[in-house]
């Protein structure tokens, strides 16, 4: 029993974060995130939450515990990296984060099963891992982290932009960055792309609220097959959603549909050598769960070589790399030919 109780310890950590998560889960839409930006009284959460003191006060302590509150003369306030986290206006959402974590744990769930792929989740867990990995729209800061992107990196697809022009987006999800960017840019038409239907929904109707749907279409189905008689100056390409009998006739499309001289731009997840050189680090646990989970929807992991090179022999030129705060991935750019 000793040894089974010392084993068992291994366990500690994962239960606290799992049942810290549910119970962050509850309260993220309650508003007590929001009245704890500045210091508040157990009266007040009692209030808030209609409960009585006394789980009020254990419900505070249990925050205070774990680090999410801090004390101040008999009152509780957020603490600083929570106050950032569960902001109104924060990048990612704090309910979509929270979501999205609990929808993670159902598709790794799913991976190990042996005929699960990304259509065995249920719509809302697609939704729920489609924002998780995506910006918020509906920030004010998301568009500004957009434009400092494309300014800082490429200059003069930023004044294209700011002047209007034609964007793609090829796998949009939620529409979390296409959104973003037509916010970014005012003059702007937009076009996304995305196989699933549950997906689309949801972006338009986020394109409804933000009050951008007239510069925005959305597309249902695959991107092999999209065709356009418009030129974009700019694609995104989602591409480690994409499997490899896809991926050639993907970028194909994409190149077909921009003007010469436009930007293909593509994000890579993580690092794969370096990923493997540091398993043990919270990098490379987060690469090794999402390799599980991709490898299960039939998607290897493609390293900023291989889409360098997958890119090139379709014809793309100066392709390079570049990163930004947005995201710890990686970002490859390339052009098509101006001839």
């Amino acid at each position: 029993m000793q040894e089974y109780r010392e084993a068992r310890n291994v366990l500690v950590p994962l239960f606290a974060a799992v049942e810290l998560l549910g119970l962050l889960r509850g309260l993220a839409s309650s508003g007590l995130f929001e009245l704890t930006q500045t210091p508040t009284s157990e009266e007040q959460v009692s209030a808030l939450l209609k409960m009585d003191s006394q789980r009020a006060m254990e419900l505070c302590n249990t925050l205070f515990a774990h680090g999410v509150f801090v004390k101040e003369d008999g009152k509780f306030r957020l603490a600083e990296r929570w106050r950032i986290l569960t902001a109104a206006d924060a990048v990612f959402a704090f309910q979509n984060v929270l979501d999205g974590a609990f929808a993670r744990s159902t598709a790794l769930y799913f991976a190990v099963q042996s005929d699960a792929d990304f259509w065995s989740l249920a719509p809302a867990e697609r939704v729920a891992n489609a924002k998780f990995g995506s910006i918020d729209p509906l920030s004010p800061h998301s568009p500004q982290i957009i434009a400092a992107m494309i300014e800082t990196n490429l200059p003069e697809l930023h004044a294209a932009l700011v002047n209007g022009g034609n964007y793609l987006e090829l796998g949009c999800g939620v529409g979390g960055g296409l959104l973003s960017t037509v916010r970014a840019y005012a003059n702007i038409m937009a076009v996304g792309v995305e196989l699933a239907p549950d997906l689309i929904a949801v972006a338009t109707q986020r394109a409804h609220s933000l009050g951008v749907n007239d510069r925005v279409t959305f597309w249902q189905g695959d991107a092999q097959n999209f065709t356009t008689q418009r030129e974009f100056d700019y694609v995104w390409w989602s591409q480690f959603f994409f499997p490899p009998a896809t991926r050639s006739n993907v970028i194909k499309v994409a190149l077909r549909a921009l003007k010469p001289g436009g930007y293909l731009i593509a994000p890579v997840m993580g690092n794969p050598s370096l990923a493997y050189e540091r398993l043990e680090s919270d990098m490379g646990q987060m690469f090794m769960r999402n390799r599980v989970l991709f490898g299960a929807w039939g998607i290897p992991a493609i390293g900023i070589q291989e889409l360098q090179q997958e890119l090139e022999a379709e014809g793309f030129r100066d392709v390079n790399t570049f990163s930004t705060p947005m995201t710890i991935n990686p970002i490859v750019v390339g052009r098509k030919p101006s001839t």
